[in-house]
């Protein structure tokens, strides 16, 4: 069976593939190298809107789903008959998302109104705008056995995952307060944990160029965070005589589940090398993010976080495709 690797959890989490050896007989031994390109979605909770003033009425939105585009290197050593190890890392950056727009009444997101349904900043707002950036990195190291009467490998190991949110808030209300009124909200989550998983390979042919394989996976990861809520000018919405700075800072920690599906095809050039690609969903139950955060934020000089960070849960879904070279023994 050929070694494959998924993106598992943590998370995205974010996000790819995840590398076991399968039937580890004499011809299948082999350092395995795989370098591979991700393209992964982020779905929950994280649109952001620009609303009108009749209501709440949105006037433009970011979209429900966040982009993530990033690399994977892996490496697959095996130990002895049936036992391998693998070492892999993920960096994946989702580009700036920006809504703006002119004549709004104010930013609002999941859980959060601000003024009666009116925003952030209030229903005088003429011009808003926000900036959303996420960014997925995560780093393993897993024990794989691959049993001898069927095509399938068991895995196990050690994971850690960082979840960054950052939130830039930026309004003109010239008559409260007066000039640009700006609310920046950061968001750090920082997971590790053990996760276990199964893969097994629906078609393989050992005389044949293609395959097909199947993996599922679960995690459990303690979760460290750090998040912080700061503005000028207008403070998070409350009216200033003058330029006013302030924020307001917390760190607290949470646990969370994370459970990963996957399928991959792969075609065998010949018995060094292939190319493979996959598709991938990771699910997260309790992620910090920067809208709820600031949905449990008292939004005063200085502001003051009332519950601590705000969660949601956080799915990410998408495409891998990476290139492996396997150095056999002479």
């Amino acid at each position: 069976m050929k070694p494959r690797f998924f993106t598992s959890l943590s998370a995205i989490a974010l996000a790819a593939c995840i590398a076991v050896p399968a039937a580890a007989d004499d011809g299948d031994k082999g350092v395995e190298f795989s370098l591979g390109f991700i393209a992964l979605a982020r779905d929950g909770g994280t649109a952001t809107s620009l609303l009108s003033n009749a209501g709440g009425t949105v006037v433009s939105s970011s979209g429900s789903a966040n982009w993530h585009y990033g690399a994977e290197a892996q490496l697959n050593i095996p130990v002895m008959d049936y036992w391998g190890l693998d070492f892999r890392g993920i960096v994946s950056i989702a580009p700036t998302v920006t809504t703006s727009g002119s004549n709004v009444g104010g930013i609002g997101f999941a859980d959060f109104d601000g003024f009666g349904n009116n925003g952030l900043f209030g229903p005088t707002t003429i011009f808003g705008q926000a900036d959303r950036e996420l960014d997925f990195y995560s780093f393993e190291a897993n024990v794989t056995h691959d049993l001898t009467s069927m095509p399938i490998t068991l895995f196990g190991g050690l994971r850690y995952i960082h979840i960054g949110d950052d939130l830039d808030l930026l309004a003109f209300t010239p008559n409260l307060g007066g000039g640009s009124n700006r609310a920046l909200i950061n968001v750090s989550n920082d997971l590790i944990g053990a996760q276990i998983g199964i893969e097994a390979e629906v078609i393989y042919n050992p005389n044949g160029p293609w395959s097909l394989d199947v993996l599922a996976a679960i995690g459990y990861y303690h979760n460290s965070i750090d998040a912080s809520v700061g503005g000028s000018g207008l403070v998070l919405g409350t009216p200033a005589a003058g330029p006013i700075v302030a924020t307001a800072a917390q760190s607290s920690s949470s646990s969370t589940f994370g459970v990963e599906l996957g399928v991959e095809g792969g075609y065998q050039f010949n018995e060094n090398m292939s190319l493979n690609m996959g598709y991938n969903l990771i699910y997260f139950d309790k992620i910090a993010s920067s809208t709820r955060t600031l949905a449990s934020v008292n939004t005063g000089v200085p502001p003051v976080f009332v519950t601590g960070p705000g969660f949601e849960d956080a799915l990410y879904h998408g495409l891998t495709l990476d290139f492996t070279y396997k150095f056999l023994p002479n």
